[in-house]
């Protein structure tokens, strides 16, 4: 909490904020037994009101009325009251009674409001306090089970503990929450195990991640990894590039070249003519004239100078950008054949797909067939315990691996995952093929995207001839499960 690395105290606040909600209804919403009782209680305050003089049987009908409601109502005060004034005199007056007697049963009414108002407030806080300490201990639980498992477990403990805190959010509690989401094949089978069950789940995870550390099992994963490829593609870039260049200004300060004549009286450049007349004495006044008027004939010479310019020059140019990781689908066969060593690889490659498409940030989707198919979106920020489901599944059924791949073609064909690499991963072990199924999905699938095949345990037919895999890879399988020694080698390509 110090930390709050999780944003707990939003949570709570939001927590906090659904209870002040749910208790203002509970508080607005009036008990049918204190609204007929604050009914009747006006219709006799109305009537005492119209009445000038309430009738003598007005008032022990009165505390009838007030008995039925509230059996500690002390009405021996008023009886012993009316019988000590009906003693006294026979026109006895009883209003002020009768009045005292409708104020006493207002504060028996007001006071039933406060004392439920009081259990209700107290009620929730308890609540309160009581579902907050379980979720901080889940939380804490959980923290501890994802510590133990290490790197594996920093990949999967975002999901888990923020859909957590979402559940504290929730206003829920944590037995309801983890009810709910069993009941949504989450984070149970509904097994209605709870608390226990949840770390239970976390536990064999831990034991699967173990199984990803095995030489053999990495060296098939990273592999397989490598397959799916990154998606990249061009782009047209525009580049703002500072460019200098010299440009030549003519100036008149550059006596480089004659390119004219002009008058004035620049003595160095006066034409000859002009100063013959200085020779002359007639005509050396002449010259002092022109040259007072600046009239002399002078050539005019002009050069160059050098200037450095600057300007901004768009470019364009191809740049290749790196996206997001392609999407990954997953086939797996779960047809009884599969059952032991295959079944464990099959596991353990699903789950090494769902972690890599979590650390990437990737979509991820996952069909398992037998008879028939099921699917499982394990994109993030989708539940890892949907995988869970997957991992604790048992393995039956007879295979029929078509509508396994009519169904991840087809999910090519939607936006988000038009890029995606295909992975199946079966004994191949059919009972035939249907070979115009097979070339209607040849058609049906783009050059972009990759189709894999992997072959575990013991191998039915290749399909290398129907060109539909881009490569089939054979997995053999030595050891127990425990201790795993896999080989693999490719049908089609060296590895």
């Amino acid at each position: 909490m110090e930390l709050d690395e999780l944003n707990i105290k939003e949570s709570l606040e939001r927590r906090r904020n659904l209870c002040d909600e749910e208790l203002q209804k509970k508080l607005e919403n009036i008990p049918l037994e204190i609204k007929q009782e604050k009914s009747k209680h006006f219709k006799h305050e109305l009537e005492f009101k119209a009445q000038e003089m309430p009738s003598l049987s007005a008032l022990p009908k009165l505390l009838k009325e007030i008995k039925k409601y509230n059996a500690n109502f002390d009405t021996k005060f008023y009886t012993k009251e009316l019988k000590q004034r009906q003693a006294k005199e026979k026109d006895y007056d009883a209003k002020d009674l009768h009045k005292n007697a409708l104020n006493n049963w207002e504060k028996h009414i007001q006071e039933k409001l406060k004392k439920r108002k009081e259990n209700l407030t107290e009620n929730a806080q308890s609540k309160l306090i009581k579902d907050t300490r379980e979720y901080l201990e889940l939380l804490r639980q959980m923290q501890e089970s994802f510590d133990e498992m290490g790197e594996a477990g920093e990949v999967f403990k975002d999901g888990v503990m923020n859909e957590l805190r979402e559940g504290l959010a929730s206003g829920r509690s944590a037995d309801e929450f983890l009810q709910d989401s069993e009941a949504r094949n989450e984070f149970g089978r509904g097994s209605g195990g709870g608390k226990g069950e949840l770390k239970k789940r976390i536990q064999n995870l831990s034991v699967w991640l173990k199984l990803l550390n095995q030489e053999s099992v990495k060296k098939l994963c990273d592999m397989l990894g490598k397959l799916t490829k990154e998606e990249k593609k061009l782009e047209l870039e525009k580049i703002q590039s500072l460019q200098s260049y010299d440009i030549k200004i003519r100036t008149p300060h550059i006596k480089e070249e004659i390119t004219g004549i002009v008058l004035g009286r620049d003595l160095e450049n006066t034409l000859p003519s002009e100063l013959a007349l200085i020779d002359d004495v007639d005509f050396g006044i002449l010259f002092d004239l022109k040259f007072s008027e600046n009239r002399l004939f002078c050539f005019e010479k002009q050069g160059f100078e050098s200037q450095s310019k600057q300007k901004m020059i768009d470019e364009e140019k191809e740049k290749e950008l790196s996206e997001a990781k392609g999407p990954i689908i997953l086939c797996v066969d779960t047809s009884s054949s599969m059952s032991g060593t295959p079944e464990t690889i099959a596991k353990v490659v699903a789950l090494y797909m769902a972690k890599r498409a979590m650390e990437q940030k990737r979509a991820c989707y996952l069909i398992n067939f037998s008879d028939g198919i099921h699917t499982l979106d394990l994109s993030p920020p989708n539940n890892l315990f949907k995988l869970y489901n997957f991992l604790e599944l048992s393995f039956n059924g007879g295979t029929d691996a078509l509508p396994a791949l009519e169904a991840g073609f087809k999910k090519m064909k939607e936006e988000a995952y038009q890029k995606a690499d295909m992975l199946v991963i079966s004994d191949f072990i059919f009972s035939g093929y249907d070979m115009q199924r097979i070339k209607t999905l040849m058609k049906q699938k783009d050059e972009t995207n990759k189709c894999y095949a992997l072959y575990v345990g013991s191998f039915g037919d290749s399909l290398a001839k129907t060109k539909l895999f881009d490569d089939e890879f054979i997995c053999e399988a030595n050891g127990r499960v425990s201790n795993l020694n896999l080989s693999i080698k490719s049908l089609k390509a060296k590895i």
